[in-house]
């Protein structure tokens, strides 16, 4: 499922930027960050280069690894960015039938 959430996103008044492998894991995958941190941590600053290079102040993803991870990163760096998972960009959002 690709567009309809992006569809649903715009319906609600958010402005859209995609981002370079969006599809791309953040490094996270479960307890992989804290098993194999030598391997994650390239993977998460490739994602979170690619985050910057949007401009974006808020990234909406669906995967609560990527939430707690990218948010965790973006707090500690005093971004301007933040991260919330899509269901709570979408919670002010009634659709009609």
């Amino acid at each position: 499922m690709h567009g309809e959430p992006r569809q649903l996103l715009k319906k609600a008044g958010y402005e859209l930027t995609e981002m370079f492998e969006s599809d791309m894991c953040c490094g996270m995958g479960g307890s992989y960050s804290m098993k194999l941190p030598e391997i994650s941590a390239p993977i998460l600053r490739k994602k979170l280069g690619n985050i910057r290079e949007t401009g974006a102040t808020l990234v909406a993803m669906d995967c609560p690894g990527c939430v707690m991870q990218i948010d965790e990163v973006l707090i500690r760096t005093d971004s301007r960015s933040s991260s919330k998972n899509r269901r709570k960009c979408l919670k002010s959002l009634s659709i009609e039938s």
